[in-house]
């Protein structure tokens, strides 16, 4: 471990785990020759290293491609659930694009491989640093690629659960769903539908029966429920919600979608 430089205590504090060879040297005096950046530890990738990590608690981690036994992305993993705002940086020598690619989509802010030079690294420092990712654009380009690939599959996904809800529904249900999302009361429905409310009613109830609610609230949540390509994403909303009430002993704003009201 490399002892810690008497430097300005604004200085970026770096963290190198890396094996010591010539090119790691090299590193490290190019970044004590910065006056705005401070190496606090040099340690072989290894129990100890990732101990002295969390001691040391740094601004960046520059972590050398080939020096852990574990696959980068999950030692990425580990590494931000411990310190969620580290900046981390991996280096090396011929890293492939897909592992170029896997490692940023993981959460790396940004890499150095072996045609970048010693300028390079203090600009990526700089660069992470200030919020920004060190990442060549043909990697830039397939992550949008891949984010575009992404958000047509959860459209997708929602087109196929609307569908399979719609099937459920006969074409008054549909309609009358429709204007309860609008806010209209039975009387409303029913004049809209040129319908009695009794008729409205028996809609309703058939689509209680069909999804296994009791009442309006219940059945505009759960249909959200069934759509939403995030699992439990209404019970978080809703726990969101009536946090505060909650906490008070007040009854929820909204009512829970999949209770059973058996009064």
């Amino acid at each position: 471990m490399t002892e810690p430089t008497l430097m300005d205590s604004t200085a970026t504090r770096i963290f190198v785990a890396a094996k010591a060879d010539f090119a790691i040297d090299g590193l490290l005096q190019l970044i004590k020759d910065s006056k705005d950046l401070k190496v606090v530890a040099c340690v072989e990738p290894g129990e100890k290293c990732w101990q002295t990590l969390q001691e040391e608690a740094p601004d960046v981690l520059l972590v050398h491609s080939d020096a852990v036994s574990v696959p980068m992305h999950e030692l990425i993993a580990e590494i931000h659930g411990i310190l969620p705002n580290i900046r981390i940086i991996v280096f090396g020598q011929k890293m492939s694009r897909p592992f170029l690619f896997e490692i940023v989509m993981a959460g790396v802010d940004g890499y150095i491989n072996h045609r970048m030079s010693g300028v390079h690294v203090l600009k990526a420092i700089e660069c992470v640093m200030d919020g920004r990712l060190w990442v060549e654009r043909i990697i830039l380009e397939e992550m949008a690629a891949h984010a575009r690939q992404v958000q047509k599959f959860v459209e997708r996904s929602i087109l196929e659960k609307i569908d399979s809800v719609r099937m459920r529904l006969t074409n008054r249900e549909i309609m009358v769903f429709r204007f309860i999302l609008e806010g209209m009361v039975t009387k409303e429905i029913a004049v809209a539908m040129s319908v009695s409310e009794q008729s409205v009613k028996l809609h309703l109830s058939h689509m209680f029966a069909k999804f296994n609610v009791t009442n309006r609230s219940q059945l505009i949540l759960h249909m959200y429920s069934r759509v939403c390509p995030v699992t439990n994403m209404i019970n978080l909303f809703r726990m969101s919600l009536d946090k505060r009430r909650l906490k008070a002993g007040l009854p929820p704003v909204i009512s829970d979608p999949l209770a059973r009201n058996d009064d």
